[in-house]
């Protein structure tokens, strides 16, 4: 009889352990001491000599907060670009950085195999500085602002006409996590644009006869670019492996296009993928 009695109370302290440790907040792959957290949109850096490479992006830990941002080579090719991040302020709950990056594209080596191509330069250089606390074990709150300035320079098809074309804007963005358990968390970002302007300078030549050239060039700012009210809103969900990591998330808004993060008038689907391997 007692050792029936020991073998239910065995029995109900291990249920009561296995309702504790489930009742815990959720740990993922990206919590362990080896790993970093997630250092998509938020202040958090790789740790020192880690890597993390995907389709679309390479990071790449120098030190402790602070890390080097790139693209794979096979992006490099088309469009040479390279950034640091600096995680200054790392509090455990609390996280500040800032991040700094430089990308140019060009044209003119395409010229030779598409002909009708014009030559065109483009600079682009995002400034973003970002913050995240994470309020509960498995809460984090990430927010920031991301300001791009953009110049392209070059020839114009319409009739010779050449100038150069400035573009700046300033975007807001925050994403709420919550994890679920070792793998899944389930994420919610969202993005205003705050403005959007453009400076432009234009030359153009005019010949009323073959011995005459007039050349006449204007210059002016405009916020003609600046739609009233552009947002975004994606749900999504991060898996995170030990070393392989999967996020989706299909929302609605507007859709801001990659690497120069200019944001586009018309609301629709707005889909996220990205997939990489940390090491």
């Amino acid at each position: 009889m007692r050792s029936s009695s020991s073998a239910t109370w065995a029995a109900a302290v291990l249920l009561g352990a296995a309702v504790l440790t489930a009742s815990r907040p959720a740990a993922g792959y990206h919590d362990d001491a080896s790993k970093p957290q997630s250092t998509d949109r938020s202040a958090y850096t790789v740790p020192q000599g880690m890597h993390k490479i995907g389709l679309f992006s390479i990071e790449y830990g120098l030190a402790d907060g602070l890390e080097l941002i790139t693209w794979p080579v096979w992006w490099q090719l088309l469009s040479p670009n390279a950034g640091l991040e600096w995680r200054f302020v790392n509090t455990g709950k609390f996280a500040m950085s800032a991040a700094l990056s430089g990308q140019y594209l060009s044209t003119r080596p395409w010229t030779a195999f598409f002909p009708d191509w014009q030559p065109a330069d483009i600079g682009i250089i995002p400034l973003e500085l970002l913050g995240s606390w994470r309020f509960h074990p498995s809460w984090t709150w990430s927010f920031g602002g991301l300001l791009t300035a953009v110049t392209l320079s070059g020839s114009f098809e319409e009739e010779a006409f050449q100038g150069a074309a400035a573009v700046t804007n300033l975007q807001a963005h925050t994403t709420f996590e919550w994890r679920l358990g070792r793998v899944v968390a389930l994420q919610l970002h969202g993005r205003y644009l705050v403005f959007q302007t453009t400076k432009a300078s234009a030359q153009l030549d005019l010949h009323p006869d073959e011995y005459t050239t007039i050349r006449a060039a204007a210059g002016g700012k405009t916020n003609v670019l600046d739609f009233p009210k552009a947002f975004q809103l994606v749900p999504g969900a991060h898996f995170s492996w030990e070393t392989f990591n999967l996020r989706l998330g299909l929302g609605f808004g507007n859709y801001v296009v990659p690497a120069i993060n200019f944001v586009l008038p018309n609301r629709s689907l707005v889909p996220e993928l990205d997939l990489y391997w940390r090491f």
